[in-house]
């Protein structure tokens, strides 16, 4: 009998053991373990021509094949048609040369930019030969993604597809934007918001959204209309187009004559300005992947000079989280040497904002856009676009409990020209 009970106890036992040792064996990590659906878009503007320069981020960050998306981490556009529409047949289309008309909207004026910003370079060279030209009124994307990701009017839609995370921005979405954690704004043109267009998105963001906006190199934000020179956002940005004053400045070649340091046509042709954090526990660099000293100097696409214009009264909102190595001479604030902030971010109203000179949805993008088998095949990112990928991934995670936690009664941000 008592032989029996203990070789009952020792069978109970082991199975114990086992069963504890499996547990063990499937528990992740708590950020693995995690399981949200962070509702996503990229923000397609009238004012820039519905321009979507760096488009394939959000396809690579959904794709778990890469071995960086956690486990139990979905994305999704609350607004993504199930169909290709008419619309968006005309902005993939390689051999649409007009304008593109949404519901709501008359004829654009190709002509905006060139009156707003006299100063962009290579205004005379074809669009499918450069693309950032923002005389280029109908080129959406870059010229040769255009037929690999082209799809016909009536085809189904799926998170494959670029189609499937862009929001137009229009009379018929802007009362909807509030399904969206996130929505991203970057463009290679003039940031010139119709007064419409800016009231949704501040709306956007009052009402606890948070927005990324990046510069996609030449990118400007447009000084207020009663103003000739483009040139007074870098010397006041308190005078530009936004709800938030702030400025991006550049290397690339296709920026205004005039901006920032010029490196000629092979920007990567110099020295590499490095970056560092300056809010090393912000969860923008720690939830869920802590970005190494070294992955945060590997932000952006390539060590350009890129940076942004901040105004104290902005860093009252925003914080520094990414400082540029750069170190200005000629800073247009204060005529004092200083290194510029290359990211900040930070509350604004019950939202939040994220302010990106350093191209980093570039970088993301370009593990899709450099291979041409995908979907059916993968390429393992670049160590240096792997930093990237980690940082979206803590863009997403911060927009998302931010959504999650907003339950206080929602209060009006303040513009602070």
């Amino acid at each position: 009998m008592r032989l029996g009970s203990l070789i009952l106890l020792a069978l109970l036992g082991c199975g114990m053991m086992a069963w504890g040792q499996q547990t063990v064996f499937r528990t992740r990590p708590a950020e693995q373990q995690e399981r949200i659906t962070v509702r996503a878009g990229i923000l397609l503007v009238e004012s820039s021509h519905w321009e979507n320069p760096e488009f394939a981020y959000l396809m690579v960050l959904n794709d778990p094949r890469y071995g960086l998306k956690p486990a139990g981490w979905e994305f999704e556009n609350p607004l993504a048609p199930e169909k290709i529409t008419d619309q968006l047949d005309e902005l993939w289309n390689p051999a649409n040369n007009k304008p593109v008309l949404f519901p709501g909207y008359a004829i654009q004026d190709t002509h905006q930019d060139e009156q707003s910003c006299p100063h962009w370079v290579n205004n005379t060279i074809p669009a499918a030969q450069f693309y950032q030209n923002p005389l280029a009124a109908t080129v959406h994307t870059r010229p040769e993604q255009l037929p690999r990701f082209y799809k016909p009017k009536g085809t189904p839609v799926t998170k494959d597809m670029p189609q499937y995370w862009e929001v137009p921005l229009t009379p018929s979405t802007a009362s909807e934007l509030s399904n969206f954690d996130i929505l991203f704004l970057h463009t290679h043109r003039l940031v010139n918001l119709t007064a419409q267009e800016l009231s949704w998105i501040q709306r956007f963001v009052d009402g606890g959204g948070t927005l990324w906006l990046e510069n996609s190199h030449g990118s400007r934000i447009a000084t207020q209309a009663d103003l000739v020179d483009p040139k007074v956002g870098d010397k006041n940005p308190r005078l530009v187009n936004f709800f938030l004053p702030f400025q991006y400045r550049d290397s690339w070649p296709a920026r205004p004559q005039g901006y920032g340091p010029n490196y000629g046509l092979n920007p990567t042709g110099f020295n590499p300005f490095p970056k560092y954090p300056v809010a090393r526990d912000h969860p923008l660099l720690n939830q869920p992947f802590r970005l190494t000293d070294e992955e945060v100097n590997n932000l952006g696409d390539v060590p350009w000079a890129d940076h942004l214009v901040v105004p104290p009264e902005t860093l009252t909102f925003l914080q520094e989280i990414v400082r540029s190595g750069y170190l200005l001479t000629d800073d247009p604030l204060s005529n004092q040497p200083y290194n510029p902030p290359a990211i900040v971010a930070g509350a604004y109203g019950s939202g939040r904002v994220i302010i990106c000179g350093v191209n980093v949805l570039d970088d993301v993008s370009q593990i899709i856009m450099r291979n041409p088998s995908w979907p059916d095949q993968v390429t393992s990112p670049h160590p240096s676009q792997v930093a990237d990928v980690k940082f979206m991934y803590n863009v997403l995670h911060w927009a998302h409990e931010w959504s999650q936690a907003r339950g206080n009664p929602r209060h009006h941000g303040r513009a602070i020209r």
